[in-house]
């Protein structure tokens, strides 16, 4: 991100309806540089979703960013979940005058609504890209629960929460989600004492693989990415290499 550039980042929300009204995103237009929008449209269109037929609050949207030079960046992958209605992709990712990077929809434990991490780009090209947070697991120390703790909050969660007369999809998110409050009262996280394998150079070769089409370079980069996961953090200054135990279990899967 180039130094002085502002960059404005919005989130819009339109409620479902057969009308919808793009007033509220003209407020940015008096704003001028980089904007970066994360939308919840509840429409449909060609734009970002070609599985469900486009509809009027769809064509009302992309006619607002072609009027107002905004570039729609889904890459026609769903956005969203349910058990009711399938598949679909409401949520839209619009900006202007600002590139994005590796626009990827990953599904959520948490919600319906994927989750869509991507790299931001503010002024000139060689800068490095704005890397939006990723959510990373939390390591918990297992030997240190507390497990009466864990009992009396999970049955505290679930008396409050299920009732008799609720769908199954329901129960289940329902419990998953008493099982992570319990969790969190009852364990301790524990430390990241080990060496992460993950690299910046494995990052960049990921990066290459996931906008490489299959071809001869697609599988040289994915030669290149085995080599780099066989090499051993280094140690008292000494590389060394070893096979790391889930290399036994993952042997062809690249």
């Amino acid at each position: 991100m180039s130094e002085g550039l502002p960059l404005t980042v919005a989130s819009a929300y339109f409620p479902p309806g057969r009308t919808c009204a793009t007033s509220p995103l003209d407020t940015l237009l008096a704003r001028s540089g980089t904007h970066l929008i994360g939308a919840d449209a509840n429409a449909h269109a060609m734009a970002w979703y070609r599985a469900i037929s486009p509809d009027t609050r769809g064509d009302v949207l992309v006619q607002w960013c072609l009027d107002n030079d905004y570039v729609i960046h889904n890459t026609g992958d769903c956005t969203r979940h349910t058990t009711r209605h399938g598949l679909s992709a409401p949520d839209v990712t619009l900006s202007r005058e600002c590139r994005l990077e590796s626009w990827t929809a990953s599904f959520s434990p948490d919600s319906d609504h994927y989750i869509t991490p991507f790299g931001v780009v503010v002024g000139d090209g060689d800068d490095e890209p704005l890397r939006f947070p990723r959510p990373r697991a939390p390591i918990y120390a297992w030997k240190k629960a507390k497990w009466p703790r864990f009992r009396q909050m999970s049955n505290a969660q679930c008396s409050k929460r299920l009732k008799e007369k609720m769908s199954v999809h329901k129960r289940e998110r329902l419990l998953t989600s008493a099982i992570r409050i319990a969790t969190a009262a009852a364990v301790p996280r524990g430390g990241r004492d080990t060496t992460p394998f993950w690299t910046p150079e494995l990052e960049e070769i990921e990066g290459k693989i996931h906008n490489c089409k299959p071809s001869v370079s697609r599988d040289r980069l994915v030669a290149r990415r085995r080599k780099c996961y066989d090499k051993h953090p280094i140690r008292d200054g000494k590389p060394s290499v070893i096979t790391w135990p889930w290399q036994t279990a993952a042997v062809g899967t690249f």
